[in-house]
């Protein structure tokens, strides 16, 4: 393999393409088989059915994981507010140990980080779908603002400016 006028059996194209779909990098691709860049192209070419429905199955796998964790972590947030709901109560302040009580505040800290971790996950993909939907039809995006951006308006509290 990897010799001019050499011929790929189909089911190492397949390899080649599903390795593909994995790393995403032709040239590392071809470097794993040893094959030219230009092959791999041409395996893409012929495997994009099969490469798309690969993506999609994946985007699939990570946008309901994402939904799956966002819902865990809701719930979370509920039991752990309902745990600092009790510890509020004037009763529970005279018998609950400060340890304990910044456990609660720490659980609840940390669901709330979490929360928002995942709402950004969710805001980074559709920002990527929107990238990759913007290539596809040969448009250049910038979804990063620059620096000076910052610096000629720089961010002001709410109910300022």
């Amino acid at each position: 393999m990897g010799r001019p006028g050499s011929q790929i059996p189909e089911t190492k194209r397949k390899e080649i393409a599903l390795h593909y779909s994995t790393t995403n990098n032709q040239q590392q691709t071809a470097t794993h088989f040893g094959i030219a860049v230009s092959t791999v192209r041409k395996i893409i070419k012929e495997n994009r059915k099969l490469l798309d429905t690969i993506n999609n199955k994946k985007k699939k796998t990570v946008e309901s994981f994402i939904k799956a964790m966002s819902e865990d972590a809701e719930k979370a947030l509920d039991v752990a507010n309902l745990y600092f709901d009790e510890l509020a109560r004037p009763s529970k302040v005279k018998t609950t140990s400060p340890r304990d009580a910044a456990v609660v505040y720490g659980v609840i800290v940390d669901k709330q980080v979490k929360i928002e971790e995942i709402r950004l996950r969710k805001m980074e993909i559709d920002l990527k779908k929107k990238e990759i939907a913007a290539m596809e039809k040969g448009v250049t995006i910038n979804i990063a603002p620059s620096l000076s951006s910052f610096a000629n308006n720089p961010p002001t509290k709410e109910g300022e400016g």
